[in-house]
């Protein structure tokens, strides 16, 4: 057998080969790991910082969304009130013009001095007005012109000049007051009388307006229709009786 002094003379060269060869493979190794460390692929503190980036890039889209959401239906919202709106002043509208709608029966309203001025002038001036040429056959909105002039007259009068027609309007006023007052009795008269229940509410409203001094009107019926239905029949008859009385009466006038 080979001693080993031998056999580490053969093998020599063979060692220091696999030697040199193990230290360039741990010397690559070494390079290609502080290569891996210093690209941006494997930079955890880069990795971190974009992952962080898109959560708040994602955190904003979610934030804007939520604000567009809230600006619609705040725009919706609007437009609903606006349309709730207009529908109000739609019936209001038609609420004053079924209360302007005039009864032919009614009395006419009393003029003012200045109307009573106008009326008593107007043909006069008009006819000045056509003579003096102010007013020709084109002249648009005639009667504005003529008002015009009419109510710069009016100002031009003294005080003296004027008493005669705020007599006739202080007379007027009167005959308004007088027929509007006997209008309104005629009116209440030819009203079907009121039911047992709201002569009930009549009798008791100063007394539930004292006893609820900050109620509403809608709280007061509510408490007013609780007591009348905690009558017993025989409180609840003299209303009955009273309504059933005027309802004969209210039908013989009327022929029904």
């Amino acid at each position: 057998m080979l001693s080993r002094r031998v056999l580490f003379a053969v093998c020599k060269p063979q060692f220091s080969l696999f030697a040199s060869q193990a230290a360039s493979y741990h010397t690559i190794r070494s390079l290609n790991a502080a290569a891996d460390q210093a690209s941006p692929k494997f930079n955890v503190e880069l990795l971190l910082k974009e992952q962080k980036e898109k959560q708040r890039l994602k955190e904003l889209e979610k934030k804007l969304q939520r604000e567009q959401a809230a600006k619609l239906k705040a725009q919706k919202q609007k437009a609903k009130e606006r349309l709730t709106l207009a529908a109000q002043k739609q019936a209001e509208k038609a609420k004053q013009a079924a209360m302007r709608k005039k009864d032919p029966n009614a009395p006419k309203r009393a003029l003012t001095p200045l109307l009573w001025y106008t009326t008593r002038n107007y043909v006069a001036v008009q006819n000045e007005l056509t003579q003096n040429g102010t007013l020709k056959p084109d002249t648009p909105s005639k009667f504005t012109v003529v008002q015009r002039e009419l109510k710069k007259r009016w100002d031009a009068l003294s005080e003296e000049e004027k008493s005669a027609y705020v007599d006739l309007a202080a007379q007027d006023k009167a005959r308004y007051h007088r027929e509007m007052g006997a209008y309104r009795r005629r009116k209440q008269a030819n009203r079907r009388p009121i039911s047992s229940y709201l002569r009930f509410y009549n009798e008791i409203r100063e007394s539930l307006r004292k006893e609820f001094p900050d109620a509403k009107i809608t709280e007061l019926s509510k408490v007013a229709g609780e007591r009348w239905r905690a009558l017993d029949e025989n409180a609840k008859q003299k209303y009955i009786n009273a309504y059933q009385e005027d309802l004969e009466r209210w039908m013989e006038e009327h022929g029904e």
